[in-house]
């Protein structure tokens, strides 16, 4: 610390130093001697702190993969530390598992008819309201086959396990099955549950 203000104190004494060129030339010799002292300590101490890092004698020191490999390779965990949370009224959570129920409640509170304000009993009854929409006009047999024909055959197969190669196949051979199925969805409003679960 001390060597790194006496460098800049000197920098900044060279770079003050303008019209004098005998005492610019001096202060110029004398800064690059101190930078020059401080960048050789500078990396002593950095390979005097990674030697210590290395040979530490704690537990691990006998283990190849310790936390000097693990440090190198990028490869240390961060551990998750959960602080205290203020409750109200100045009173704060003491250990993990009162500040994970403090934050569930926060987040996801108890869904109860009886603490709603009037934003919530609104959202509630709209929610509940059946829709008085006209129906969605269906699909045709032409807007599905022109979906089918923008399925890209390199695209990875989703969770189902299903390619579009295998799809194309499948409407190929039965061309009228997947209009009235897509249909249907869209008449109740949802996919099939096996659809869902795959």
């Amino acid at each position: 610390m001390l060597l790194r203000k006496k460098e800049l104190a000197l920098t900044h004494r060279f770079q003050r130093t303008k019209n004098k060129d005998n005492q610019r030339l001096e202060r110029r010799e004398q800064y690059k001697e101190s930078n020059r002292t401080y960048q050789m300590r500078l990396r002593e101490e950095k390979l005097h702190s990674w030697k210590d890092f290395c040979s530490n004698t704690n537990s691990e020191s006998s283990n190849p993969w310790n936390g000097a490999y693990k440090y190198a390779a990028g490869r240390q965990r961060n551990k998750l530390i959960l602080t205290t949370l203020n409750t109200g009224n100045n009173n704060y959570t003491t250990d993990m598992e009162t500040t994970i129920n403090q934050i569930i409640e926060h987040f996801f509170p108890e869904d109860s008819e009886d603490r709603e304000v009037a934003h919530n009993k609104q959202v509630r009854f709209q929610a509940s309201a059946p829709l008085q929409t006209t129906n969605d006009v269906e699909f045709t047999r032409h807007e599905v086959e022109a979906i089918k024909e923008k399925f890209d055959p390199r695209k990875a197969t989703g969770e189902d396990a299903l390619s579009s190669e295998i799809l194309m196949n499948v409407f190929r051979i039965f061309p009228t099955s997947f209009t009235p199925i897509y249909k249907e969805c869209l008449r109740r409003g949802q996919f099939p549950k096996q659809w869902k679960n795959r």
